[in-house]
């Protein structure tokens, strides 16, 4: 009885034959060849679409994150096993589902002022509300002026009315930057807003 033969690409003969204007995307263990997006460089990109990009850096940083803490993987382990994803496709869904901005309807955040201060040889973002703030996690966006991402990651609540993010690229603090800060209540409520910090 004949053994049935797997058909196999050689690679080199279909950069050869094709280009390599393709890229391999895998989905349920299975890769899949598709052409690359056209993209012209000059087109500047809107608002929506810069919000779209940010948000993909940032849930970027968030599944590396998660890769790196033993803790935070263990939630995903299952998941990934029962759907075939990696923990990282997946802790990316899951960052981009919960920041999506068409999520909840974000009412303003207020706050008492926004600050950068040195204390010892850490650099942090203060952020200070008139009030005790009733909020079950801060997290914090830093970008340029011109929009360009920068980090993103939580900040903690350094005492009643204050909470701190630590800042980890120092450098942006020598010149103004963005801050965009995103309140979370217990309800699941979303307060937000940015902040100019000079």
């Amino acid at each position: 009885m004949a053994k049935h033969k797997k058909n196999t690409i050689d690679l080199k003969q279909w950069v050869e034959t094709h280009g390599t204007d393709f890229v391999i995307k895998v989905r349920n263990g299975k890769p899949y060849l598709s052409r690359k997006p056209k993209r012209d460089p000059k087109r500047k990109k809107s608002d929506a679409e810069q919000k779209q990009v940010d948000l993909f850096r940032q849930a970027v940083l968030y599944a590396k994150e998660v890769i790196a803490d033993e803790e935070k993987k263990e939630k995903y382990i299952e998941e990934s096993k029962q759907s075939g994803r990696s923990v990282y496709h997946l802790a990316i869904s899951d960052y981009i589902a919960e920041h999506r901005s068409d999520r909840n309807i974000h009412k303003t955040l207020e706050f008492e002022d926004v600050v950068a201060e040195k204390s010892g040889d850490l650099m942090f973002l203060k952020i200070n509300f008139p009030e005790p703030a009733p909020f079950k996690k801060l997290e914090v966006s830093l970008s340029e002026l011109d929009k360009t991402f920068v980090e993103s990651g939580a900040a903690e609540q350094a005492q009643l009315k204050s909470w701190w993010y630590l800042i980890t690229n120092t450098d942006i603090a020598g010149l103004p930057f963005r801050a965009m800060i995103t309140a979370t209540t217990k309800d699941g409520d979303i307060f937000a807003a940015e902040h100019i910090v000079v």
